[in-house]
């Protein structure tokens, strides 16, 4: 009975050791691995962070600068940021249409005499004779290039129009050779100014370019027929 009693001291002894030691382990364990967890989250987060090339900022004070813009853009009491700017993409560009077989419409070029030039002479071709009135827009010492251009503009009008409307000693003034005209973007060549202008008439137009020197007052030096065209 007594060995017996011995016996199973030793084991119950043997038993509470083992589990001690086992729950010690265990313990241990789950600690150090929680410790190794951590440190490689954080040795990470070093790594990755060395990697990271780090540069200071170019130009700072731009970020927080105000613009200011015209009025026809926005009102002044709006405040625009930089990137407010770069995504509008504001610009000051105009588009001008443009005829096919004419040119672009854009007369911006010109200034205010030019353009009065221009259209007093675009006027007086519409509804005066052409004969008595077209030299008064050339340049003095060119003025052959007006009769010459008169006489080549009368047989093109009869070709593509009909029988011309005036005779070279007629003092008809009200008849209406064109219903309207149009002003193309000028060219400048060797301080010359070249401007198309097209002229329309019942179901046809006629394209002329008039040649001007660039210097006041302005007159003009010849005109060339481009051609006619029905509408």
């Amino acid at each position: 009975m007594t060995n017996n009693m011995i016996k199973l001291n030793k084991v119950l002894i043997l038993f509470f050791s083992t589990t001690l030691l086992f729950l010690s382990c265990s313990h241990k364990k789950v600690h150090i691995s929680s410790d190794l967890n951590t440190n490689t989250i954080k040795d990470v987060f070093i790594q990755k962070n060395n990697e990271i090339i780090w540069v200071d900022e170019l130009e700072p004070e731009k970020l927080s600068e105000k613009f200011s813009f015209d009025e026809k853009f926005i009102a002044k009491e709006v405040e625009c940021s930089p990137l407010m700017v770069i995504t509008e993409n504001i610009s000051d560009n105009k588009v001008y249409p443009s005829l096919d077989g004419f040119t672009n419409l854009d007369i911006s070029s010109m200034n205010s005499s030019l353009k009065k030039t221009i259209n007093d002479f675009c006027e007086s071709f519409q509804h005066k004779n052409i004969f008595t009135n077209v030299s008064k827009f050339f340049y003095s010492k060119f003025s052959f290039n007006a009769v010459l251009f008169t006489e080549d503009f009368k047989l093109s009008y009869e070709k593509n129009v009909g029988k011309f409307p005036y005779k070279a000693d007629s003092n008809d003034e009200n008849i209406n050779l064109f219903n309207s005209y149009l002003l193309g973007k000028p060219e400048i060549s060797l301080d010359f100014y070249e401007i198309p202008v097209r002229f329309y008439c019942q179901t046809k137009f006629v394209d002329l370019t008039l040649k001007i020197k660039d210097s006041v007052p302005y007159e003009i030096y010849d005109i060339n027929i481009i051609g006619w065209e029905n509408e």
